[in-house]
Formats: structure tokens, sequence, C-alpha cells
């Protein structure tokens, strides 16, 4: 999964407060920014489900049990994200009705495929938290392509959809929605960084749709973009990921300790179908992107802490993204396997 980091050029990139809806794409009417305050640890999260009434999930896992389905899942043995580290079932739990992956130092960690999770178009949702910890790892919630392999990039093109990654410098305060689309080689993407405090309980979403793609954060659009160029071109498949990038470990922040363990937490993890009320092409609720602000790089975390009550929205958007061309013809199906390939091997 996930290309390194440089190794691409960003089409678009902008950055906002956690809470905020911020469309991509730079057609869209600007609107004022939306303040929201981040609801408390004993109250429910909102989802994009509930606010657009995506229906009933065709599939899903509360991890109630104590162990993770193996019906369900697909858990990773083998060499880690780009070949560094070991991907090891021993780094994978469920108890109490949390999934938990953990890192270790020494680079073992690990990563799981949803069976279940499969499908051209649609929805997924879960509700996910990250520990403070070292830079080096990086939680990560994506769409990979069915029978796109084992590399950082997949097998003939296909594009990724990382609708929560996050890098940053270990305290978890910003993440981000990177689209890959083109040849698996010299590859383009489009991105978007949302600050929060992932220590805390959030739920992410993703929507795509033959004409576009949609981000959300706690039931608010973040990301948007309508180049169908940029979709992807075949079935997707979940997975769940701890990755290891040992060479971030420089970056991690004064006052944590880069050797402890870090953890990716999962409450639940559900699909929809497209049957359900779709959101908005343009959100009421979503201020636009700015295109006279300047342009955030992949190189460069954004994690200050958000404003503790109500988070006010700094979006920033990059006005090299491309405008949707709605001649562009809609991405052709291929057939779905059971589970998705393994990623980042």
């Amino acid at each position: 999964m996930l290309n390194g980091i440089t190794r691409f050029g960003v089409v678009g990139m902008c950055v906002l407060a956690v809470g905020t809806a911020a469309v991509q794409d730079a057609d869209v009417p600007k609107r004022r920014d939306v303040k929201v305050t981040t609801p408390p640890e004993t109250e429910p999260v909102p989802t994009a489900a509930g606010k657009y009434g995506w229906g009933e999930p065709v599939a899903a896992d509360e991890f109630s049990g104590e162990a993770l389905d193996p019906n369900g899942w697909l858990v990773y043995d083998g060499p880690g994200h780009a070949g560094q580290g070991r991907r090891s079932p021993t780094a994978v739990s469920v108890r109490n009705g949390t999934l938990t992956i953990t890192g270790t130092r020494d680079g073992t960690t690990g990563g799981i495929a949803w069976r279940k999770g499969t499908q051209k178009y649609g929805r997924w949702e879960a509700r996910v938290r990250s520990s403070k910890g070292c830079a080096c790892y990086h939680p990560v919630l994506l769409l990979w392509p069915v029978g796109g392999g084992g590399g950082v990039a997949p097998k003939g093109g296909g594009g990724e959809v990382d609708y929560m990654e996050t890098y940053d410098d270990g305290q978890r305060q910003s993440t981000g929605f990177y689209l890959h689309y083109g040849p698996e080689h010299g590859e383009r993407k489009i991105g978007a960084k949302v600050r929060a405090d992932l220590t805390r309980w959030h739920t992410f979403a993703v929507e795509w749709t033959p004409r576009n793609m949609s981000g959300f954060i706690d039931g608010r659009r973040w990301f948007f973009t309508a180049n169908r160029r940029a979709l992807p071109l075949g079935p997707m498949g979940q997975t769940i990921q701890l990755d290891w990038f040992p060479q971030d470990t420089r970056k991690t922040a004064a006052g944590i300790d880069r050797r402890a363990p870090a953890t990716l937490e999962v409450d639940w993890i559900r699909m929809y179908t497209l049957r359900g009320q779709a959101a908005p092409t343009a959100d009421p609720s979503a201020p636009a992107a700015d295109p006279s602000a300047p342009a955030a790089g992949p190189s460069t975390p954004t994690a200050g802490p958000p404003t503790p009550t109500a988070n006010a929205p700094t979006p920033v958007a990059d006005p090299s993204v491309p405008v949707a061309d709605p001649s562009a013809p809609a991405a052709v199906p291929s057939m779905p396997s059971a589970v998705p390939s393994t990623p980042g091997a």
C-alpha cells in the first residue's frame, strides 16, 4: 500500500481544521467556514451514513468477539511496507469490542484485508483512534484494487484510496486523504489534510460513485473530487494497516517515546452500496477551498493541536487541482475476486 510520500508529485492539497467539510475541486463556489465542536467521548460520534441516509450496511464488523473473524479477514504475515519490518498476526488483537493493531520499536506491526469489504463503487466508514507514538508508524484506512498485488503501488495501476492516512510527528493531530491514480510507475495523486485530535474517537468515511469521490470525518465532508480520470478503474477492497516507515523516526516530536508501542484501534467498520441517499455534489455546509491560499506539501506535516472546543476551519487549496471534466468517460468495471491483494509488500 502507500507509495513513498515524497516519490510522487501532489496534484492538489488542502489543509483544514477538524469537523469542517472542504471540497477539493476549484469549480465549486466559495462558502463561509463552518465551526464544529468535537463531541465528548461519552457522546456518539456523528457518521456520514447517518447524516446522508446511506441505509443499512451490506457488510459490517463490530469486533464484538475476543478474536478476529478468520472468515471475514485476511491477516498479513510477511514483510512490511516496502519490505521494511514485518507484518505479523501477533500484532493484531480483538478485545472488549475493539480491534487493535500494535507496532513495536523493531518494526513488527500488522495489517488486515476485509474479505467482505470489496465492491465497485460504494461507501465505507470506520470509527478509529490512534495512540501518540513514533512518527515512524503511519495508521491508514485504505481501498486497494482487487488483484493489485502486494507492492507499494498496485500492479498495472488501478489506483489507491487512502481515506485516512496519518504521517506526522507522532502527536496524532492531523491526517490526510490521498487518491492515487494513473500508471503503476509515475502515478499521480490528489490529497487533502484535516487537523484533528486522532487520539480521540472519530469516524472516517469514503464515498465513491461513477462521477466523484468524497471523504468525511465525523459526518462532515473534507475531501471531494469530480475528476473522473482520477477515480479507480475496478473493484476495490478495504484494508486496515499500521505501516512502519523507519526513516520517519527522526521526525518524532520531543516528549514522545519513540520506543514505546504505537497502536491503531478500530471500534467498528461498515460498508454500504450506493442504493441509499448520496451526498450532494456540493455540500451546502462545506466551505469551498480558497485558491488564493498557499498549498501544503506532503513532506511538511501539520501537527498543531486543535482548538479544545470549537475548531474553526482553515481550508487551503492548491490552484493546480484539476477541474472536473464532465466529458471524461466513466471507469470500466472489472470482475472482483474474493479478497483484495495484500498491499505494501
